[in-house]
């Protein structure tokens, strides 16, 4: 009985986190999808990849 009042949080957070990255990779692909329409999609890949150095940076300062 323990065991499965420990597991059930644990499965719950978990399909939780998974869908969250589903929305989350579902949202990218429809940004990605619009900036190829607009001739924007190397444009934005730059600044995602920017923006990712920055955190990285900001989160070693810390």
């Amino acid at each position: 009985m323990l065991l499965t009042t420990v597991i059930d949080p644990v499965t719950i957070i978990a399909h939780d986190i998974l869908h969250l990255t589903q929305r989350f990779t579902s949202m990218e692909n429809d940004v990605l999808g619009t900036a190829d329409q607009l001739g924007m999609r190397d444009a934005l890949q730059r600044l995602d990849a920017g923006i990712r150095m920055a955190a990285e940076y900001l989160g070693e300062r810390e």
